[in-house]
């Protein structure tokens, strides 16, 4: 009878463990959390340039318009990838119209890394000098942290299940 009752709590506790893993999935949202929550660049930025309360007031603002306008051009290049390999329905299409739409990818991926550059010089605008110095020391860290992750570079991936 003992033994009995401890295999089913430990079946419970089980069970329970598994709703609290699966709940957790189902509960996150696939929106990032606001910039403000994050522990993400914002928040290192911050933190790494010990910005004042008006400073991070106004870098936050940065943030969000910087993040709106990448998000509109991220939606451009989606949307301009999906005509680019629409082209694979149309085998009439010549070598020059299909590097004219890769070059219409490019550049809204260029208008990216410019509206990036800018949000960087206004953050700069913001600094004091001491500040500025350490700004330029952080970059590379920074723009990794904005990156999207690395994939693995353990070989080629492995052919698709069919």
């Amino acid at each position: 009878m003992i033994k009995k009752n401890i295999v089913a709590l430990l079946v419970f506790l089980l069970i329970v463990a598994n709703v609290i893993t699966i709940s957790m999935f189902w509960l996150k949202k696939d929106d990032r959390p606001a910039v403000a929550n994050m522990g993400g660049p914002a928040n290192f930025i911050i933190k790494e340039l010990n910005l004042d309360k008006s400073q991070q007031e106004a870098y936050l603002e940065l943030v969000h318009l910087h993040q709106n306008e990448v998000r509109s051009l991220r939606n451009e290049i989606r949307h301009t990838k999906d005509e680019f390999f629409d082209l694979l329905n149309h085998p009439e299409a010549t070598d020059s119209i299909k590097l004219i739409a890769a070059k219409k990818i490019s550049k809204y991926s260029e208008q990216i890394d410019i509206v990036t550059l800018n949000h960087f010089a206004s953050l700069r605008a913001l600094c004091n000098g001491q500040q500025r110095q350490k700004l330029g020391a952080i970059m590379k860290e920074v723009t990794r942290m904005m990156g999207p992750p690395m994939p693995p570079h353990n070989g080629p991936p492995p052919p698709p299940e069919r």
